[in-house]
């Protein structure tokens, strides 16, 4: 699905940096999905992720839900894991499975 990013595997996911494109000057994260990033509206993290690592959604700017997968191992968010989207993070402590997220800031 072009608008949904499936976090998979287990463990521990990468941390990424951010970037500044040298033409435009916008900042985007070193992701390999970073080409995606604007389209994306859903995140589902798979439960045998343990880790979520820095700037994994860095400005995905129409990102709209979040789906923390039932049984999810999920045990810590890095500083900017969710970048401007601090209300997931205090859902997700509440064991929230779905955000929706009419969060922009």
């Amino acid at each position: 699905i072009a608008d949904t990013l499936v976090v998979s595997g287990s463990g521990a996911t990468d941390n990424y940096k951010s970037k500044t494109d040298t033409e435009t000057g916008a900042k985007y994260a070193d992701t390999p999905y970073k080409e995606y990033a604007n389209d994306i509206t859903k995140v589902i993290i798979e439960k045998e992720v343990t880790h979520l690592g820095k700037q994994t959604c860095f400005k995905m700017v129409n990102l709209e839900v979040v789906i923390f997968e039932e049984g999810s191992c999920l045990t810590d968010i890095e500083d900017s894991g969710f970048y401007r989207y601090q209300r997931v993070l205090l859902l997700w402590e509440w064991k929230h499975l779905e955000v929706v997220l009419p969060l922009r800031q």
